[in-house]
């Protein structure tokens, strides 16, 4: 590295001493990630210490992780497709549920508690947030779709757990 510029991950060359190092780069002063990587990856050896070149392979690493959780593609069972990681949270958000008023079939949102999560668009004009009185019909209909939502998330735990144990008996 120049004289005068700063590294990034503060990347220094170690030739000997008693200082833990890998591929002639000192590990004390790196992340945890980046140490890691070092560790595991043996075909750095040939870099002699390039403390340069360590420096834009960390940060390469850094822009393949951010890349990899936001625009990952995965299979999405709510729309028989392949999505986005971001695409597949959101929709996992939605229940079928009936209008609490006319009993038609709606999506609502598991994280919403308004009153327009539980009315159709022809009854959330007549019963909006702007009345003083909500009708006990809605108030019903939000008691039972959180009692619905906690047993669904029961359930799904009881499958995570029988799927994990099953996989730690192999």
């Amino acid at each position: 590295m120049k004289p005068g510029r700063r590294s990034f991950y503060n990347v220094t060359k170690c030739n000997s001493g008693q200082k833990f190092r890998k591929h002639e780069i000192l590990l004390e002063n790196l992340p945890i990630t980046k140490q890691q990587l070092l560790k595991k990856n043996n075909y750095f050896k040939w870099m002699k210490g390039d403390t340069q070149l360590f420096e834009i392979i960390f940060r390469t690493e850094d822009m393949e992780e951010l890349s990899k959780t936001q625009e990952s593609i995965t299979w999405n069972p709510y729309q028989n497709n392949f999505t986005t990681l971001e695409c597949v949270i959101d929709d996992s958000k939605w229940e079928d549920w009936n209008c609490a008023i006319c009993k038609i079939p709606i999506q609502s949102r598991t994280d919403n508690l308004s009153i327009s999560n539980f009315v159709c668009d022809t009854c959330s004009e007549s019963h909006n947030k702007t009345n003083k009185v909500i009708d006990s019909r809605i108030i019903e209909s939000s008691k039972e779709f959180t009692k619905y939502c906690r047993l669904q998330l029961k359930y799904d735990q009881q499958r995570y757990y029988y799927y994990t144990e099953k996989q730690t008996r192999r």
